[in-house]
């Protein structure tokens, strides 16, 4: 008799365990069927009638819902399986929301000003923005907990925390610069190698246009003159590179020092 208990118990216990590892199977599959169907509709609709930014961002944050709503159901689902009382799990919930929002507060962070970050419009999926203001690159997903930005310097893929958002800039369309000459440098004088920089500047596949703007300070080792260029899309840091180049180049063509702080020791005896 006790052999006959422990065989069904045993067999209870193996099918437990193999219905649990059916649902999770089931609904991984389901997801994946569902989440590609998604993508792969929304390709399409790419190519074909070509949808905005914005409706790929809800797409993208749609699949992501999706994830952790197959993930608590599988949970619960298997639970229950396992003759665990769920709804005693769930009228508890208050109780243990509290101890997961103290365990989990990042997390929370993350998801909140990842709704709020759609909800906002602050940028979309494909839009090109600037990270800690020297990395560029484009928003190629923007989730509950963290967005990705391709980097267009080397291809690499960054993922920063929605709760750390606030580094990530919407990049425009140009930017101002300063150009530091020397006060023994006439005005004329320096407007002309300022023009001779905006030439050479021009050449540059990175930069659509540039303009001298005029005296912008007059800086404690030398005089500011600012200058504004419009880049090509994606190519702010290169088109700065650019010009760090070719001003260093031209003020050595034509001896120009450029000024830069010095400090006067002075003995007292």
């Amino acid at each position: 008799m006790d052999n006959f208990w422990l065989s069904l118990k045993d067999q209870l216990t193996a099918n437990t365990i193999l219905s649990s590892v059916a649902v999770i199977l089931v609904n991984f599959i389901i997801y994946t069927v569902i989440s590609r169907a998604i993508r792969n509709r929304r390709e399409k609709h790419d190519l074909k009638l070509a949808i905005g930014n914005k409706s790929r961002t809800y797409i993208n944050l749609f699949v992501s819902v999706l994830r952790y709503f197959m993930i608590l159901l599988t949970a619960l689902i298997v639970l229950k399986i396992n003759h665990v009382d769920v709804s005693t799990i769930l009228a508890s919930v208050g109780v243990v929301s509290v101890i997961v929002g103290l365990a989990l507060q990042d997390a929370l962070k993350d998801i909140i000003r990842g709704i709020a970050l759609i909800g906002d419009s602050y940028f979309q999926v494909g839009d090109w923005v600037t990270l800690d203001g020297d990395i560029e690159g484009r928003v190629i997903v923007i989730g509950l907990k963290t967005t990705r930005i391709m980097n267009t310097a080397d291809g690499s893929v960054i993922s920063i925390a929605n709760r750390n958002i606030e580094k990530v800039k919407v990049a425009g369309d140009h930017f101002l610069y300063n150009i530091p000459l020397p006060y023994e440098l006439k005005v004329s004088r320096a407007e002309e190698i300022i023009e001779e920089i905006m030439e050479q500047l021009r050449k540059e596949s990175s930069v659509r246009e540039c303009k001298y703007l005029g005296v912008q300070e007059l800086g404690e080792s030398g005089v500011a003159y600012r200058v504004r260029v419009d880049q090509a899309q994606g190519k702010k840091v290169v088109a700065k590179r650019a010009l760090n180049k070719i001003i260093l180049q031209t003020c050595e063509r034509h001896r120009v020092s450029i000024p830069y702080r010095q400090l006067d020791i002075h003995n007292v005896k």
